[in-house]
């Protein structure tokens, strides 16, 4: 898809762009460390929370544009807009993706602290770092093309 709106709007490409990298990368994040922990992991685990993640991001470092550092909060529309969809219609349907967003079982408090003390300071530095990396990649390659 960014290849295919990468002539359109460069602006919006790389806003499309990091937003994806930081779900790839949160996901695969959450993947080892919160919710398979305890289980061998199979190929196809490795291969959409592993390898994906691993050359996208490579793919978003050399090839696609960045933006300003200041915009890091762009990268966090997603994954708000995902825990407010699951915070009202966890508790309607009774369905809920990720036993850390379960309020019947854990309460709203927790559910709170967990993401929003926790999980979205998180997302921030995440978005924070890629943004810095991508921009310190760009201004060496700059610098070495004078």
């Amino acid at each position: 898809m960014t290849l295919w709106l990468t002539p359109l709007k460069p602006s919006w490409v790389s806003v499309l762009a990091g937003l994806t990298l930081v779900n790839l990368i949160l996901t695969g994040l959450t993947y080892h460390f919160i919710l398979d922990i305890d289980r061998p992991i199979s190929l196809q685990g490795h291969l959409s929370h592993t390898i994906i993640p691993l050359f996208y991001l490579g793919y978003y470092l050399t090839v696609l544009p960045g933006f300003k550092l200041k915009r890091f909060y762009a990268f966090l529309i997603h994954p708000s807009i995902y825990l407010l969809v699951f915070l009202i219609t966890g508790p309607l349907t009774g369905f809920y993706p990720y036993w850390f967003l379960d309020i019947e079982t854990h309460g709203l408090p927790y559910v709170l602290f967990f993401t929003l003390g926790l999980m979205l300071p998180g997302f921030s530095l995440l978005s924070i770092g890629l943004l810095w990396i991508k921009q310190t990649l760009n201004s060496r390659q700059i610098e070495s093309q004078r």
